[in-house]
């Protein structure tokens, strides 16, 4: 079943408001008619305060649409900044850096792969932050596309290196506690054209 989102349910309501009191408002002109006979362009004065009437609901409706817009714009702007925020992390973040840099340092002289267990913070450190990353895409607070951007090559780097290879398990962590990182890193995963003879 659809979720509306509040913007859309406020400009349904609107919508209805408008047009009950157009069809409140206008209806009237036909019938109107002043005891006295003057008229101007056709119209007695309740029937231009019937106008000016239709004319203030509409302009309050167009308004009101302004404002929605507005605060439509003003979500998507900050959930925009939100997910570069986040995303933004990777690179920024001393305790992050810090555990990428060790970890890359113990992959290569061959530690990692000798007691994993001693870099069981440093690799959940990261795991944790990506994971992070993938229920924010799972629960629409990040945009997935602009998070992709950023961070594709290392979500499918980071899934294949400690996720795939075994290597959090055998440091003691529970992979399928990552099971949101691992699905996003099959979506992202490059899709094979399918070859025909």
């Amino acid at each position: 079943m659809r979720t509306y989102a509040v913007p859309e349910i406020v400009l349904g309501f609107l919508l209805g408001i408008v047009i009950s009191v157009f069809v409140a408002m206008f209806a009237p002109l036909t019938i109107v008619a002043d005891p006295t006979g003057h008229v101007f362009w056709g119209l007695s004065a309740h029937g231009w305060t019937a106008v000016a009437t239709v004319a203030l609901a509409v302009v309050t409706a167009g308004l009101a649409l302004a404002a929605i817009w507005q605060v439509w714009s003003i979500r998507d702007e900050a959930t925009r900044s939100r997910t570069i925020e986040a995303c933004d992390r990777y690179d920024t973040d001393p305790i992050l850096d810090g555990s990428l840099l060790a970890l890359s340092a113990a992959r290569q002289a061959g530690e990692l792969d000798q007691n994993p267990i001693a870099f069981k913070t440093r690799i959940a450190t990261i795991l944790n932050y990506l994971d992070a990353i993938a229920i924010g895409i799972d629960q629409d607070l990040y945009i997935e596309e602009l998070a992709k951007d950023h961070l594709e090559h290392v979500v499918r780097r980071t899934v294949a290196l400690y996720i795939d290879s075994g290597m959090a398990a055998r440091a003691g962590l529970d992979p399928t506690n990552y099971h949101r990182l691992q699905a996003l890193a099959v979506k992202w995963a490059p899709r094979t054209p399918i070859r025909r003879p």
